[in-house]
């Protein structure tokens, strides 16, 4: 299969254009085109007791000229009172674990270019380019939790500039938390 970028950004068009049935241009989604290329990756990481105030943490290095679109895909939350955020080039220490990253299209060979690890330390400064406040709901046995659903919200990364998403807990207690991102790659600019 093969599939050609069109004047419109966010959609493709599969190489048989046209519908057998309906005579109809065959068009599909731009993250769907992008798994069956194999450039479309994931990543996550959880916690089952998040101490209040501590973080999850992505740090996320694109190579140069490559251009790397960033989808904060979903965050789920045990309890109220979550902040993520996504911070570009701020001054840290870097992690030293390695997170498995994931082509989505698992016949692919294709491995992602860019690095992400999940430990950085001593955080400061950058420019915020996200920040989202996460509430809760009543759930079952006297629970509650909250999430974030956000396959709109897509950040293209600067080249080789470190870009840094968090999530902190600040329910008042140890929770449970649990967040993956989708992101693509394309060819060199």
């Amino acid at each position: 299969m093969s599939y050609i970028l069109k004047p419109s950004p966010n959609q493709y068009l599969h190489n048989h254009v046209l519908d057998d049935e309906t005579g109809a241009i065959r068009v599909i989604e731009n993250e769907h085109a992008l798994s069956h290329l194999g450039l479309l990756y994931s990543a996550h990481q959880s916690s089952v007791a998040l101490a209040n105030d501590g973080f999850l943490y992505f740090e996320i290095k694109p190579p140069e000229n490559v251009e790397v679109h960033l989808k904060a895909a979903s965050v789920w939350v045990l309890d109220e009172h979550w902040i993520y955020k996504l911070v570009e080039a701020p001054t840290f220490t870097t992690g030293s674990t390695a997170l498995s990253i994931l082509n989505r299209n698992r016949g692919s060979a294709l491995s992602a270019r860019t690095s992400i690890k999940t430990n950085p330390t001593a955080i400061s400064g950058g420019t915020t380019l996200d920040q989202i406040l996460l509430g809760g709901g009543s759930g079952v046995g006297a629970t509650s939790s909250a999430g974030l659903l956000s396959l709109s919200n897509e950040w293209e990364l600067k080249d080789n500039a470190t870009t840094i998403l968090s999530l902190q807990n600040k329910t008042g207690a140890a929770s449970k938390a649990w967040i993956e991102i989708l992101f693509y790659e394309l060819p060199e600019r």
